[in-house]
Formats: C-alpha cells, sequence, structure tokens
C-alpha cells in the first residue's frame, strides 16, 4: 500500500512538474503564478485524478514534452524544425509508449495531427530541405535506446499474445 501510494504521489507530482515546464516553454511571456495555476488544475483536475481507478492513464508526465514539440511544429517556422527535433519527438513519443501504452495511442494522434499541419505549411512554402540541428548524434543513440527498450518490454508482451491467442 505504501508503495502504491509513493507511486500514485511521485506520479502526480511528475505530471506537474511536466505540464508546468512545457507550458512555460510553450508561453514563456505568462506569468508564473498563471502558469502554475494551469499546470496544476491540470495535473489535479477530476478528469485525472479519476483516472485512480485505471492507474495506467495517470502517467501522463511525458505528455509535457511532447506537447512542447507539438508546439514548435505547429507555430515554429517549418525550416526551423530540424531532423534533430525529429528524432528527439520520436524517442519520447516511444519512451511515453514504453512507460504507458494507452498514452502512447493518443499521444501519437496528437502528433499525428501537428506533423500534417507541419506538412502542410512546409510543402505550402516550397521548404522541402532538412536542417540537421544541434545534437543529432546525441539524439540519434536516444532514439535507438528508445528503440531498445520498447523492443525488450513489446516483443515479449507480443509473444504471449500470439501464445494465448491460439484457439
Amino acid at each position: 500500500f505504501q508503495g502504491y501510494v509513493g507511486w500514485i504521489a511521485t506520479t502526480l507530482w511528475l505530471n506537474y512538474v511536466a505540464i508546468r515546464h512545457a507550458t512555460k516553454r510553450i508561453a514563456p511571456e505568462t506569468k508564473p503564478a498563471w502558469i502554475s495555476i494551469a499546470a496544476l488544475v491540470t495535473s489535479f483536475s477530476p478528469a485525472i485524478t479519476q483516472q485512480l481507478g485505471h492507474p495506467q492513464l495517470l502517467s501522463l508526465f511525458l505528455i509535457g514534452p511532447i506537447l512542447w514539440l507539438c508546439h514548435r511544429l505547429i507555430q515554429e517556422s517549418p525550416v526551423d524544425f530540424t531532423i534533430s527535433d525529429w528524432l528527439l519527438l520520436s524517442s519520447w513519443l516511444l519512451a511515453n509508449g514504453f512507460f504507458n501504452i494507452y498514452i502512447f495511442v493518443y499521444a501519437c494522434y496528437g502528433v499525428l495531427i501537428a506533423t500534417a499541419i507541419h506538412l502542410y505549411r512546409r510543402f505550402r512554402q516550397h521548404r522541402f530541405r532538412l536542417n540537421h540541428g544541434r545534437r543529432l548524434c546525441l539524439h540519434t543513440i536516444l532514439l535507438l535506446a528508445c528503440i531498445g527498450l520498447t523492443a525488450i518490454i513489446y516483443l515479449p508482451y507480443l509473444q504471449t499474445l500470439k501464445t494465448f491467442g491460439r484457439g
């Protein structure tokens, strides 16, 4: 019981930190008090705390960086979103899938929508060239590590489904 309560408290706190940090990066001109209020309301709202009955949906702390990168995808000039940024976004998505498959699916839909908007803007402006960006090597290693960890988790899971799915 104590471990479960500790996990819930840690998860809710990490949700708050992630949402606050993402909101601060998305709207840096906003007063810190308003950012804190928005993060508190988002992290501890009844819609979130109701997930205590289904704890797999409670871990939202990896959504913050994904929100920030989606914001960049939509708001920045298409040429400013680099290959390194795409790798980082993919890493955060896979890390989300590693920790929470349900939220991973929802995050993928959100990223798909932001990507469609980004690609529409890129094609409309005839900006087809991708820049490498900063930290390309680091983000490549991070993505490969996330792919490896996700494979370690989900390949045995998929094998189990195949075994139990036989009639």
